[in-house]
């Protein structure tokens, strides 16, 4: 049996490191006035780093020197590498910890510290990000916390445990909504569509008529309306596998009119309905879905205009409809990139985990278009060209 120090002195490694994310030489956006600001352009900012940097490497770590010290001389080392932090618990220097959330009172007394939302937050998206499980992707998270990017890393269990919690989601939501903010000068032509994710947890009964045990894969299903130009991602609603697709509508119309102006929006029959063309028309844009066999042209104003551009100018109705195709790419583009199915087995945890691949598909995006269209990220609702 090999011994524990000659296991210890192995040199590691650590895959797939970016020079943003190692060395922090990225420049962090300002805090801004409202906290779900501030935690998007933290959490934007990282991960904007990680995705943008040089081409995968292999890091070795020095681990045998580590190995050889005195218990006292590791205190040292670790308490001489600690970052320094003033009363709020935040950092000096360009890159800036705006959360701890405001509000909260400080830690007193013993146990413990609470872990800074921002941070949390962070490793619940580089976890997704690395598409491993969260004990594997902890290396890529604490090499990101002694690069300067984070307080502290999370322990696994404690990442895992913020995937569960039912707040995470309303943060995420919006999140994704700010990420997106940046190319609102760009998108004014939108699609809606669902998609489903696959998940690793079974439905079991026992059937009386065939004599046996019966089991079904549960699944989820993501809602989105998405940006045709660039195939941002505006907002998203995750429901079961029997969430209904023309309720969702509205929500995400309203949710994505906050941060663009819009001038269509495409969806394909199954969104047909009174309600949601009031929707679209409220956000003062035209509403590009076909209608049945059995559709009638009377109901409301909304409803007569798209019925008799329908049937009077087809040419023009197929074209703006033809855009849909862009959100069917979008969603295939999501699990290429990030997967198609979750790893959690709670629920709250699932619909958190498939948020997390949304928001990482977003700053994916930004990045290309840094590149493609020039822009610098604002994450005020302003593209700086």
């Amino acid at each position: 049996m090999a011994d524990r120090d000659d296991l210890v002195r192995k040199p590691l490694f650590l895959e797939a490191a970016d020079e943003p994310l190692l060395h922090g030489d990225a420049a962090m956006p300002p805090n801004g006035a409202e906290p779900g600001a501030n935690v998007a352009a933290l959490v934007a900012h990282r991960v904007l780093g990680h995705a943008s940097g040089t081409p995968a490497r292999l890091i070795k770590h020095n681990a045998d020197l580590v190995g050889r010290r005195s218990p006292l001389e590791r205190c040292e080392a670790e308490g001489a590498a600690r970052p320094v932090v003033d009363d709020d618990g935040n950092r000096p220097g360009p890159i800036a910890r705006p959360l701890r959330r405001r509000g909260d009172p400080a830690h007193a007394g013993r146990g413990p510290k609470p872990i800074p939302l921002s941070d949390v937050v962070f490793a619940m998206t580089m976890k997704c990000y690395t598409l491993m499980s969260a004990r594997r992707a902890s290396t890529d998270i604490k090499t990101s916390a002694e690069a300067g990017n984070m307080t502290r890393a999370p322990h696994y269990n404690s990442i895992l445990a913020a995937f569960e919690k039912t707040e995470m989601t309303a943060i995420l939501t919006k999140l994704i909504e700010r990420s997106a903010a940046p190319l609102a000068g760009i998108d004014t032509s939108f699609a809606v569509d669902s998609t489903g994710f696959g998940t690793c947890v079974y439905r079991r009964w026992y059937d009386a008529k065939y004599g046996k045990e019966m089991k079904k894969a549960t699944w989820l299903k993501a809602h989105a309306i998405v940006g045709t130009t660039t195939n941002i991602i505006a907002s998203v609603k995750v429901t079961d596998s029997d969430g209904a697709d023309s309720p969702q509508l509205p929500g995400l119309v309203e949710a994505a009119k906050q941060n663009f102006e819009m001038g269509e929006v495409s969806a394909d029959k199954a969104y047909l309905g009174h309600d949601n063309l009031a929707a679209i028309d409220t956000a003062g844009a035209s509403a590009f879905i076909p209608f049945k066999l059995n559709s009638q042209a009377d109901g409301s104003p909304a409803w007569r205009k798209m019925h008799a551009v329908f049937m009077f100018k087809q040419e023009e109705f197929l074209a703006a409809y033809m855009k849909r195709n862009n959100v069917e790419s979008t969603f295939s583009s999501v699990k290429r990139k990030f997967g198609g199915s979750v790893r959690s087995k709670v629920f709250t945890a699932q619909v958190n985990e498939i948020l997390c691949k949304v928001l990482c598909y977003n700053l994916s995006m930004l990045v290309h278009a840094m590149h493609k269209l020039g822009i610098e990220p604002s994450f005020l609702g302003q593209v700086a060209a």
